[in-house]
């Protein structure tokens, strides 16, 4: 698996929006080993999302979104920081070598999951650099993986945090506040948002006064970008450009 290019300690929002917005390009630069790494990827959360599916009714799912997810953590160094959104976190923890048929069991709530049926579904194996659901409440895990950012700009490392939510999200306090925190303190983490239009039930419409979640980020004085989430090349493009910034 291809590094990601370093990068300086700089906060980042990336909305991986549908249909609406400019791409970023097709990532015509990518090697075509990582054009092949990131097209494996998907048809790997693809599978896992509907196994998950099929035996579990009350899943998450995440079909139609592997491209933001591949795009997003494939590529990152062993000694970065993922957070992954609790749709489609499994295959951040495929990339790190996790079970499969662990993961899925962890998601049944089964007794050979990782938590032995002990903890939210969506979770994985400790000690792998994944920021794990640990609550039902949405936003908490921006905040910890904001943590993991500024621990790493105590160290003066070159460690990079990505962190991935819904649009839903984007309304919760923790989002606004971690944002604002990145920002004044440069710290280096990606934001990445898993614009699917819908928070549960309720179209972003119903819920959002803006149709680019990106742009909230020039409130903290941080890039924003919006590309097209099924273009995986695109949002692998942009995060690797985020972190190199």
């Amino acid at each position: 698996m291809g590094s990601v290019h370093q990068f300086k300690r700089q906060g980042d929002h990336q909305d991986m929006s549908r249909p609406n917005g400019p791409g970023t390009g097709e990532g015509a630069d990518l090697d075509p080993s990582v054009r092949i790494g990131l097209l494996k990827a998907m048809m790997l959360s693809r599978t896992l999302e509907r196994a998950c599916c099929e035996l579990n009714p009350r899943w998450f799912p995440a079909e139609g979104e592997e491209g933001v997810i591949a795009g997003a953590f494939f590529g990152l160094r062993d000694d970065d920081t993922m957070a992954p959104h609790y749709r489609g976190p499994f295959l951040a923890y495929a990339i790190r070598g996790a079970d499969l048929s662990r993961l899925v069991g962890q998601a049944l709530g089964k007794a050979n999951g990782y938590a032995r049926g002990r903890a939210l579904g969506f979770t994985g194996p400790a000690a792998m650099g994944i920021v794990p659901w640990v609550a039902g409440d949405l936003g908490t895990t921006i905040g910890v993986a904001t943590g993991c950012a500024l621990g790493f700009s105590y160290e003066g490392s070159d460690r990079v945090t990505v962190c991935s939510f819904g649009d839903g999200t984007t309304n919760r306090g923790d989002f606004h506040e971690a944002l604002n925190l990145a920002s004044v303190w440069k710290l280096p983490i990606v934001y990445v948002c898993q614009h699917n239009q819908y928070s549960i039930s309720l179209h972003a419409s119903e819920v959002l006064p803006i149709e680019q979640i990106s742009v909230r980020a020039s409130g903290y004085g941080m890039p924003g970008l919006t590309v097209d989430g099924n273009d995986v090349f695109a949002v692998h493009s942009a995060v690797r450009d985020a972190v190199a910034r």
